[in-house]
């Protein structure tokens, strides 16, 4: 059972997104919720898909809902290297947190209403990325850093196991 998967609430976008510490909180209310409901049925958890490319195409390029656009090549750049709080690195911080979150919480669950031990994981994209000439090596460079791993290490104490999307070579 996916948990999130590149939707949000209009309130939540409208309230920063990922980029809200709160809604950590928020997301953690909605697992526990759904493993009460739900857990006794489900044997995999998937926390989130492709947390990376969400923050990548959501809080870099601009070009998925609730993002915050940008509007050159440079701002794109800069919004990924700042460090405040509407930033990319405020957005994968709070989706690793949210995952270690929702972890706890289904393990939790399991363990006080008797069912067997649940697996809990998240998906992550994997993909070549080539740029066509010399002027996209920044851009592929970026973009590596986003859609590989980068969250993984911020949540591999907290992970039974890991699905992978490999989508080939762009």
């Amino acid at each position: 059972l996916t948990l999130f998967h590149h939707s949000l609430p209009v309130w939540v976008g409208e309230a920063g997104g990922w980029t809200n510490e709160a809604v950590v909180r928020e997301f953690g209310s909605f697992v526990r919720d759904v493993a009460a409901g739900l857990g006794e049925s489900v044997d995999y958890w998937l926390t989130m898909n492709e947390p990376m490319a969400f923050a990548l195409f959501t809080y870099i390029e601009g070009t998925w809902p609730q993002a915050f656009p940008q509007s050159n090549y440079l701002e794109v750049v800069l919004k990924a290297l700042q460090g405040d709080e509407r930033s990319v690195k405020a957005a994968v911080d709070n989706l690793a947190g949210a995952h270690n979150l929702a972890y706890s919480h289904i393990h939790q669950v399991h363990t006080l209403r008797g069912w067997r031990a649940p697996q809990v994981g998240m998906a992550a994209r994997a993909q070549i990325l080539e740029g066509k000439d010399p002027w996209d090596g920044p851009a592929v460079m970026l973009s590596r850093e986003f859609m590989d791993f980068t969250i993984t290490d911020k949540i591999q104490d907290r992970l039974d196991f890991l699905g992978l999307n490999y989508y080939g070579k762009e």
